[in-house]
């Protein structure tokens, strides 16, 4: 997967689905770069799951960013 693409429709329906994601993955979902991820993970203020080497972000957390970013909705 290239980081400074677009998604397809089919590649976020595709991530949408995951429930562990890349560095990567989640810099293409925020547009941002990989290194800020890094930046999030290294301070704790992304909580991550770390195998050996590898390092996958739980869609939960994500959702929760997401869910934070927003707030509550005034109508």
């Amino acid at each position: 997967m290239k980081t400074k693409s677009k998604l397809t429709g089919e590649e976020m329906a595709t991530l949408n689905q995951k429930p562990l994601l890349s560095v990567e993955e989640l810099a293409q979902l925020l547009s941002c770069s990989p290194m800020t991820i890094y930046r999030r993970i290294g301070d704790g203020s992304l909580s991550h799951i770390r195998i050996g080497s590898i390092i996958r972000i739980p869609r939960r957390v994500l959702d929760d960013l997401l869910e934070v970013c927003q707030g509550p909705v005034h109508g």
